[in-house]
């Protein structure tokens, strides 16, 4: 025996409404992503910035005092150490206006100067400021650039801090795959249950149910849809093949009637013709007799 689950049809369009639900919110979520990553970048350089903050308010005290980039000791030991406190950060060194390096985690560095379009480009600024660009190596690299200046506000120089992309590609990488893979499988999930319910709990028995109506019209009174959803097109269809029970039943009895009153109209019909020739022959019985007796009363007569 089957177990047959009533399941109405409110209930199935229900279903089908959080589906497209589950489907809209699984587009807005990877939609939203790029918003993610634009307010997950701006909080990594937040953080450099305030990482590279001690080493600019120590250079800004000593600078105070009048004393020159070149004048200041152990700025090395402290570029050394912001590297190694940034994940993925590859150099920081301390450079003059004119782009020569003081300081640097390497000291093979010190003493070389950058005439580069970022550098320049860095103290043209006159402000913090992130510039992408690329190492020997060919790795992509953001460069963050501090000011120094004097107390009189003069810029005197740059903090410059180079990290890796990959402090910001790599966990972007992993956040986007992430909503890939979710947005997928609630997109395939939402997908299958909306075609699912459409097709096999109300297209399919609708159209079953338009296709038994169509024979029925076409004087296939015998025919019934079978139809067992458990739903309002289940009722619809046993409404129909009662109506039509019913309506074969009528059927049936007024072709019954119809053919009692054609064999009784043949049988009248056959009763009339056999009482007009049963009347034909009376009369000519009754003829002859009248013919005969006439014979018969002039024979009776004497000669003369």
């Amino acid at each position: 025996n089957k177990v047959r689950i009533r399941v109405s049809l409110g209930v199935k369009l229900i279903l089908i409404t959080v589906s497209i639900i589950l489907l809209a919110i699984s587009s807005n979520a990877y939609l939203n992503l790029k918003d993610f990553i634009r307010v997950y970048k701006a909080s990594i350089i937040e953080r450099v910035f305030a990482q590279s903050r001690e080493l600019e308010v120590l250079i800004a005290d000593v600078t105070e005092l009048g004393l020159g980039l070149g004048e200041l000791e152990g700025l090395d030991k402290e570029c050394q150490r912001l590297i190694e406190a940034i994940p993925y950060a590859r150099y920081c060194f301390v450079m003059d206006k004119e782009g020569k390096v003081y300081y640097h985690d390497f000291s093979g560095k010190v003493g070389s100067t950058y005439t580069d379009s970022i550098t320049q480009k860095a103290l043209e600024a006159g402000r913090k400021l992130v510039q992408s660009s690329r190492l020997d190596s060919g790795e992509r690299i953001y460069d963050f650039s501090v000011p120094i200046r004097e107390i009189t506000g003069e810029q005197v120089g740059l903090i410059r801090i180079g990290v890796l992309c990959e402090i910001i590609g790599k966990e972007v990488s992993r956040l986007r795959n992430r909503a890939m893979a979710l947005g997928i499988f609630f997109i395939f999930v939402a997908g299958i249950l909306v075609f699912s319910l459409a097709k096999f709990s109300i297209l399919m028995p609708t159209r079953h149910l338009m296709d038994g109506i169509k024979k029925f019209g076409k004087g296939k009174l015998g025919s019934r849809i079978e139809l067992a959803t458990g739903d309002e097109i289940g009722e619809l269809a046993n409404s129909f093949n009662q109506m039509a029970e019913d309506l074969q039943t009528t059927t049936v009895s007024r072709n019954a009637l119809a053919q009692e009153v054609k064999e009784r109209k043949k049988a009248q019909e056959e009763l009339k013709g056999a009482m007009a020739i049963k009347a034909k022959f009376t009369s000519a019985t009754v003829s002859w007799t009248s013919a005969t007796s006439f014979i018969a009363s002039l024979t009776s007569f004497p000669a003369i």
